[in-house]
């Protein structure tokens, strides 16, 4: 009994993991398919509610009766068992998406629609619950589910491996407006606060988002919690926060840009190209790193020669 708990605990966070990624990458590789609450500037706002609802409540109810054919098979737990379960799954996703939301949109109409399409997810459990005797001869076996999730893993490593290496042949120098929206979505919550610093210290905006949104996809928010971690237990100087700013103390994602646009960028506003290669040969003298925040930079909007 022991094990079977074990497994669907692990088995909750790799579904939890899963779900999320999809959303994620749905959001940023196919932005017109993906719904939020907050773009309702559609006419038939209702239609726009039903494939809300459907792009949120379908993958949760095909995970929520796949989880009823699979640990039935592999597990000692009986459907209700297997219920609490998948109310968990829900529980997760909800508390991830819809209740955050609600949080950050507190005392706007949007918060209570985030909050009642949460409280809708919770129902897909008790749902599929009463659906799975009725649909448990329509669906593949326990191990066609656990063959296909095997396929599904060494296709996704081979095709992994296989662009790792096209990458390198085939890169453009160039980044287009497309992956200009992506760049800057990676610090939207930090960019006013970016602008704000760099007036404040005369500083080019543009170089401190560039090194900010190059940072953050080197160094994820689960990486920094653990370099802030290291630099509270050993007192050690560590790159810290969205800017990588090395210090011996804590600082936050916000303090790290202040330090950083004031102890490297300070009076950037209007230097020339040459001058700002110069500022991030100090920041770091790689040539790579160089080489990247600059194409982020002219994705972004700041002109530049790349013949340096």
């Amino acid at each position: 009994m022991l094990f079977d708990f074990l497994f669907l605990f692990v088995v909750l966070i790799i579904e939890f993991i899963t779900l999320r990624a999809i959303y994620r990458n749905i959001k940023k590789r196919e932005p017109d398919i993906y719904f939020l609450l907050s773009e309702l500037k559609d006419n038939n706002t209702l239609t726009f509610f039903l494939k809300y609802l459907l792009f949120r409540f379908l993958p949760i109810f095909i995970v929520c009766l796949i989880n009823y054919k699979f640990f039935t098979h592999f597990t000692n737990f009986g459907l209700f068992g297997i219920y609490i379960f998948n109310q968990f799954v829900a529980i997760f996703e909800a508390s991830a998406t819809n209740l955050k939301a609600y949080r950050k949109y507190r005392w706007l109409n949007l918060a209570y629609l985030h909050l009642f399409v949460g409280l809708c997810l919770l129902l897909i459990p008790i749902i599929t619950y009463k659906l799975y005797p009725v649909l448990d001869k329509y669906m593949p076996s326990a191990q066609g589910i656990l063959d296909n999730i095997w396929s599904a893993l060494i296709i996704f490593a081979i095709l992994s491996v296989f662009n790792l290496f096209s990458k390198n042949s085939s890169q453009e120098n160039e980044l287009n407006a497309y992956d200009a929206f992506f760049l800057l979505n990676e610090i939207r919550e930090y960019s006013g606060f970016i602008e704000s610093e760099s007036l404040k210290y005369n500083a080019n905006y543009l170089l401190a988002k560039s090194i900010a949104i190059y940072e953050s996809k080197q160094r994820p928010s689960f990486l920094r919690l653990l370099e802030w971690i290291w630099v509270f237990v050993t007192r050690k100087p560590t790159s810290q926060g969205v800017m990588q700013y090395t210090s011996p103390k804590f600082i936050s994602n916000k303090e790290s840009i202040t330090l950083a646009i004031e102890n490297y960028l300070q009076n950037s506003s209007n230097e020339s190209f040459p001058e700002l290669v110069e500022r991030v040969n100090k920041y770091n003298p790689s040539e790579k790193y160089k080489e990247e925040i600059f194409r982020i930079y002219s994705a972004i909007g700041g002109r530049i020669d790349f013949s340096y």
